[in-house]
């Protein structure tokens, strides 16, 4: 699986990438929603995981460019504080869900374990 990870907290990037590395999977990964769009557009991906506070360019708005970008992708975002209004707009952008931080990293490979059973 081709794994994009976007966040702009340097720990939770280096995280998250050697977890799912850890799993057999590749991992691309981008600090903000601008450099995801640049990796999106250089690299296929089949799951993405996307910080929703980010500066400049939040997580809704990188999932749905994302989204117009890769359709075939399955985008989530992550968060610890986002309003209803804010999931919902997500969601509406193309993320088949919302994980909240802290982050249940079992949840997250089970998405993935999920992603690759489903034919890819």
């Amino acid at each position: 699986m081709n794994v994009l990870i976007v966040d702009d907290d340097v720990g939770m990037r280096v995280t998250l990438q050697r977890i799912v590395e850890a799993e057999g999977h590749r991992v691309i990964v981008a600090e903000d929603g601008p450099g995801a769009l640049g990796v999106a557009g250089e690299s296929p991906f089949d799951i993405a995981f996307i910080d929703y506070r980010m500066v400049g360019m939040n997580g809704g708005d990188t999932c749905a460019a994302l989204h117009r970008l890769q359709p075939h992708a399955e985008l989530y975002v992550m968060t610890a504080h986002v309003s209803s209004e804010a999931a919902e707009a997500a969601l509406a952008g193309g993320a088949a869900g919302i994980l909240y931080k802290p982050l249940d990293v079992d949840r997250l490979l089970g998405l993935i374990a999920d992603r690759e059973e489903g034919g890819l």
